[in-house]
């Protein structure tokens, strides 16, 4: 009976100490399970944290301007840049129904073979899922970039000087006034880009040579020499060139309300010389009057009966532009206010 008792004991004693052992294990297992989560979250946090923070969309200052231009070094093909400076005049929304933003760039690089200067415009991509799960901006992207090559003497060809952003053509938009400038021996020229973004693709709005060839042959028709220069700007996806003009001797370009049609012109002031006096100065002006319509610019038939203008160089041409205006319904009837400038005759 003693053994039979002793026995029970011994049992029981057993299963107590079974007992506390799985409730120890599962403590253990509990515990285990609890650290490896927190190791796991840890670490989580830690690689959403450096996506995050190495994310090209959330880069700023001199990761950004790095960042930027290894994407200008892909897109014109250049491995490296020996020496590159970047401009960012603009960074903000081009858009006044939006909140979609744009960084615009203006460049100059040297390679061991080329010296250049790129206009590139950057816009984020779409967002994506992980984007969304690290809480990260979308990259930027290039959506525009023209790049020319020239073997420069110097730092004084095609420099940055200014931006002005603004709706030109009331379209909603806002449009980009990207201000270029050289300085010659004896002169100045200043250049005049403007870009502007329709149907989803940024464009570059310069008159089109074969146009502006036939207005400046109409001014040679009757003596006067231009001041201006050129320079060829490639897209350097198919090498298609785009021309934009520099206007020297205090040439402008003017923003002029179409009071016909509505919208905007963009009117070309050249200087002119009527051979008279050296060619260093100018005498006159002449005024090409180009229409904005989508992007490009046309000639306007409904200013000056599509003619180039010259006026005097003291001119104001202020006093002379509206009056100018003026629809052709007819072949030989043209409506136009009083011109009683002796200019307008030439």
């Amino acid at each position: 009976m003693k053994n039979y008792i002793k026995l029970i004991k011994l049992r029981l004693t057993s299963a107590e100490v079974l007992k506390e052992d799985k409730e120890e294990l599962r403590n253990t297992k509990w515990l285990a399970e609890f650290i490896k989560g927190a190791i796991v979250s840890v670490m989580t946090i830690t690689i959403l944290f450096c996506m995050r923070q190495y994310s090209p969309g959330n880069k700023s200052g001199a990761e950004l301007e790095k960042y930027l231009k290894s994407k200008i070094c892909a897109s014109i093909k250049e491995i490296s840049l020996n020496d590159m400076k970047i401009v960012i005049p603009y960074s903000g929304s081009y858009e006044s129904l939006s909140d979609s933003s744009v960084l615009v760039t203006y460049s100059k690089y040297t390679t061991a073979g080329n010296r250049g200067r790129v206009i590139a415009l950057f816009e984020r991509e779409n967002e994506s899922l992980l984007n969304q799960i690290i809480g990260s901006a979308p990259a930027y992207d290039v959506s525009f970039i023209k790049f020319i090559e020239e073997d420069y003497p110097d730092d004084n060809i095609l420099y940055y000087t200014g931006v002005d952003v603004r709706d030109i053509d009331s379209d909603g938009n806002s449009d980009i006034f990207l201000s270029l400038q050289t300085n010659y021996a004896s002169r100045i020229t200043r250049a005049h880009v403007l870009l502007t973004k329709k149907d989803g693709e940024w464009k570059l709005v310069s008159p089109q040579p074969e146009v502006f060839s036939k207005e400046e042959a109409k001014i040679d028709a009757k003596g006067y020499s231009l001041y201006y220069d050129v320079y060829d700007f490639k897209n350097p996806y198919d090498n298609i060139v785009e021309r934009i003009y520099g206007l020297s001797h205090n040439g402008n370009v003017y923003v002029v309300e179409n009071p016909l049609l509505g919208g905007v012109d963009l009117c070309y002031e050249i200087g002119a010389n009527d051979g008279t006096i050296g060619s260093s100065f100018n005498t006159h002006y002449a005024y090409f009057m180009f229409q904005l319509v989508n992007g490009k610019l046309i000639k306007d038939d409904n200013w000056n009966g599509g003619e180039p203008l010259i006026l005097e160089s003291g001119s104001n041409f202020a006093d002379y532009k509206d009056s100018y205006w003026g629809y052709a319904p007819g072949t030989n009837l043209w409506f136009y206010g009083p011109l009683d400038s002796e200019e307008s005759n030439k």
